[in-house]
């Protein structure tokens, strides 16, 4: 299954990515959110262009691009505004400090799923391994692919 197709089976109507870098993955993700999407990145200059394209091209009800660092209190902040969201999906950075905080303050705000992108990279690794892991979506020898811890209802 792909993660669009998970989202889809969740009934996702809400979605926070965190590092969308291009907006390759928000675009097609948040088809499977249709009311609101909200976009964490630092909109920096080789792609800041093609990110606010694809936040223009996404139909959501809400769509909103909050261009900061994720690990810093005024970004947390400024999503919780829009929290929570069913599904989380964590980019913002490889390094393990970067994730780990990532996920200590925006996996709160996830209702039904929390997901990690890149899992493979040794910094993403080494938290999905603490915390137990979960359904792996992956491209198997790649440091690409998704992992998805579910959240209890």
């Amino acid at each position: 299954m792909t993660l669009y197709g998970l989202m889809l089976a969740m009934e996702c109507k809400s979605y926070l990515e965190i590092g969308a870098s291009m907006g390759g993955s928000v675009i097609v993700l948040a088809d499977a959110a249709p009311k609101r999407v909200v976009v964490v990145d630092l909109f920096e200059d080789k792609s800041r262009r093609s990110l606010e394209t694809a936040l223009c091209m996404i139909k959501a009800d809400v769509v909103c691009g909050v261009e900061g660092d994720s690990t810093l209190a005024r970004t947390v902040e400024r999503v919780a505004e829009y929290a929570p969201f069913d599904v989380v999906m964590i980019d913002g950075g490889h390094a393990y400090d970067t994730v780990a905080s990532d996920f200590r303050n925006y996996g709160p705000m996830a209702r039904k799923a929390v997901v990690f992108h890149d899992i493979a990279q040794p910094g993403v690794k080494k938290l999905w391994t603490e915390i137990g892991g979960g359904l792996e979506i992956s491209a198997k020898g790649t440091t690409m692919g998704y992992g998805v811890v579910f959240k209890n209802d």
